[in-house]
């Protein structure tokens, strides 16, 4: 049974390949000379290398898309109740990606990760804003960078749904940057990194 933070580092380890195996194989295509695919097309070609990074014949992982079911003290409901009272009612907001266990007739299922995978946002639309401690906070100059922190953020507060960790995959055609939260005492904490194409060296 794997611990915790043995949990996010083989999940963050699968993105990061994932991520790696995108930007080989299908980013020079994708973006084109002129205009890029839809956002959509590049969150699909991540989560197919993403699935075979970490799904397992145990059905403990699975990778979906734009996933909805969810399976709660034997009711299904939606997982479409991330975001905030819009008129009276939730606005929803399923994951582009997400990293989980699903539900079953006979089981509930476990989420472990909310993936926003965002093509058009700038690389300055995010600056992590670290504490005395050395822990981060993920800023959005912009209101739809907001926006997606806020999603990811309120998935993760939110109890029933049991998100242990978020990320943001800005894409880019040479490169990746990834921002990953995971749950802290202290509240969410957030890093940043740039994943980049690899380089075979002869």
């Amino acid at each position: 049974m794997e611990s915790r933070e043995e949990m996010k580092g083989r999940i963050l380890t699968a993105i990061r390949k994932a991520c790696e195996k995108y930007l080989e194989n299908d980013a020079e295509a994708l973006w084109g000379r002129k205009r890029s695919a839809y956002e959509n097309t590049h969150t699909f070609r991540i989560g197919v290398y993403l699935a075979r990074e970490i799904e397992d014949d145990e059905g403990e992982y699975h990778v979906d898309m734009e996933y909805n079911r969810m399976i709660r003290e034997g009711e299904e409901v939606g997982k479409e109740i991330i975001g905030e009272k819009v008129s009276g009612s939730r606005r929803g907001k399923r994951p582009d990606l997400i990293i989980h266990q699903r539900s079953t007739v006979d089981r509930e299922g476990v989420n472990y990760c909310f993936i926003e995978v965002k093509r058009s946002l700038s690389e300055r639309s995010f600056m992590i804003i670290q504490n005395r401690r050395g822990e981060g906070r993920l800023k959005g100059k912009s209101a739809k960078a907001q926006e997606v922190i806020r999603r990811i953020e309120n998935a993760m507060r939110e109890d029933r749904l049991g998100y242990t960790m978020g990320v943001i995959l800005l894409v880019r055609k040479d490169k990746i940057i990834l921002y990953s939260a995971t749950q802290r005492e202290g509240g969410i904490v957030w890093t940043g990194e740039v994943v980049q194409k690899k380089i075979e060296r002869k």
